[in-house]
């Protein structure tokens, strides 16, 4: 749905944007990307739906615009965002089985 102003997750919702996503998915072994621009002009569209099509079960998604307001965000807000997160995708058993190899991280349930 082009005119839908919820966050896109696909590329076939993307318009016009052939040269950010491929510039994004030529990114994606890098091991930090900086996706900066205006507000409302597509960005988090353009990052879900490129992580959704070339790294489906690769990546976190945190959406700290909840802190906005804050002037800054505190190290148990963040942890509290990166769990919502991991949460939200706890159903990739890769995921799952990469975290379980981190040292201090113990997966349940």
């Amino acid at each position: 749905m082009l005119f839908d102003i919820r966050i896109k997750e696909s590329l076939k919702d993307l318009f016009d944007r052939d040269d950010e996503v491929r510039r994004l998915r030529d990114s994606l072994n890098e091991p930090l990307i900086i996706v900066f621009g205006l507000r409302r002009v597509g960005k988090s569209s353009l990052i879900k739906a490129v992580l959704n099509e070339y790294a489906p079960n690769n990546y976190f998604y945190i959406d700290l615009r909840r802190f906005e307001e804050s002037g800054y965000v505190s190290y148990r807000d963040f942890v509290k965002a990166l769990e919502d997160a991991i949460n939200a995708r706890s159903r990739s058993r890769r995921l799952l089985s990469i975290l379980s190899r981190i040292r201090g991280v113990s997966i349940s349930g």
